[in-house]
């Protein structure tokens, strides 16, 4: 490090450790920093930003060759890695959309079954319930004739069909056919995906949350730097964040 760069750093704390120790307690005072801001603290940066600049800008140029050497060389393999990355990236969701629809067959064929079980159960009810009404009637018929005994027995019988009749129910309820699971090939050893969900397109903005919804505080700044004093917006407070400047 150089007796220059040493001067430069020294000189840097003192003005540093200066700021540090002024307190602005009155007019006078008020104005003396005011001076010396100019004077020391925006002369100094000024100064040593030039002393620094040949060396930067040779650094910069140096970088900037470095750079375009690297990028001659890294571009056109970069290149290659985005177009196999997008070949990788259709294969499989070629494979994966091709699955989706041999699962959506498959739940269907699934669902099919159960309706065409449950047609056989509905068909098996209807004639149940013939019988049972068969037997409820010939227990009313006796009862009407006065035979008691008979119509006992025969209403025994109907109240256990009607019985049977809700576990009936219940197992065309239970009725359920598990779909086949149609499986993705499984990955290659090395290869592994992480899910990267995103917006595809907004489809109706006015539907979208607030929460989801961003202020332009950029918009907002340039509109209030235009009308100053008289700039408005509801739900929005400005203020004159002043900046001193020199003289």
């Amino acid at each position: 490090m150089s007796d220059e760069i040493v001067k430069i750093e020294q000189r840097a704390q003192v003005i540093l450790n200066e700021a540090r120790d002024i307190e602005i307690t009155s007019p006078e005072i008020y104005l003396k920093t005011i001076e010396y801001r100019k004077n020391n603290v925006k002369t100094w940066i000024k100064a040593t930003k030039e002393f620094f600049a040949p060396t930067i800008k040779k650094a910069h140029e140096a970088h900037k060759s470095a750079k375009a050497l690297e990028n001659s060389q890294v571009h056109p393999v970069e290149e290659a890695d985005r177009i196999l990355g997008k070949k990788i990236v259709a294969w499989d969701n070629q494979v994966r959309e091709a699955a989706r629809v041999k699962q959506i067959e498959a739940d269907r064929k699934a669902r099919a079954e159960e309706d065409r079980l449950r047609k056989i159960k509905d068909e098996q009810e209807r004639k149940w319930r013939e019988k049972e009404e068969a037997k409820q009637a010939e227990a009313d018929r006796l009862k009407a004739e006065g035979n008691e005994e008979a119509a006992r027995k025969a209403q025994a019988e109907a109240d256990k069909a009607a019985e049977k009749a809700e576990e009936r129910a219940e197992e065309k309820d239970a009725i359920f056919v598990q779909s086949a699971e149609v499986n993705v090939a499984a990955e290659p050893e090395g290869v592994h995906w992480r899910n990267n969900w995103k917006v595809k397109r907004i489809v109706d903005i006015d539907k979208i949350p607030r929460k989801f919804l961003m202020v332009d505080e950029s918009k907002l700044n340039k509109f209030a730097k235009a009308l100053g004093t008289d700039a408005e917006v509801s739900g929005v407070e400005f203020f004159n964040d002043r900046i001193q400047v020199g003289r």
